[in-house]
């Protein structure tokens, strides 16, 4: 029976717990990069023709613009939140980036679309809202 030299195993060992160490964390990282697209927003979400609103704008909001495009002349700044309805896009700037058609009470123009986000579905007057309340915060019975 051949013998093995003394401290052969202990290097092939320390290679092979090092390799399914680094494949252990690479797997363990792969669900963490799932979560963060899926926390970005999308494109797909927003759609023509359904109201968005305003959003990761960090309070700052978002500037209405007469074209797509960075420099084009701006109509007025749209606060984090701000409603608007679709109405084209997404169209691409000569700059590259990426624009909605939006109508608002300011007008219509055009928003960054990474500044966009989709609404949550719209509530009306008289419709039952969470626990029994309406609108206005009034109890309904």
């Amino acid at each position: 029976m051949p013998t093995i030299p003394r401290g052969a195993l202990t290097g092939r060992c320390c290679r092979a717990f090092a390799l399914l160490t680094t494949l252990l964390v690479l797997l363990s990282l792969a669900p963490l990069g799932a979560l963060a697209q899926e926390s970005e927003p999308s494109a797909a979400e927003i759609q023509v023709g359904a109201p968005a609103v305003v959003a990761f704008t960090d309070g700052d909001g978002a500037l209405l613009r007469a074209a797509p495009g960075y420099d084009a002349e701006t109509l007025a700044l749209l606060s984090e939140g701000q409603g608007v309805d679709l109405l084209d896009g997404l169209l691409v700037a000569t700059d590259g980036s990426s624009w909605y058609q939006v109508a608002t009470p300011a007008g219509d123009g055009y928003v960054d679309a990474q500044f966009l986000a989709a609404a949550p579905p719209r509530r009306y007057p008289g419709e039952r809202g969470e626990r029994g309340r309406d609108d206005r915060g009034a109890s309904r019975g």
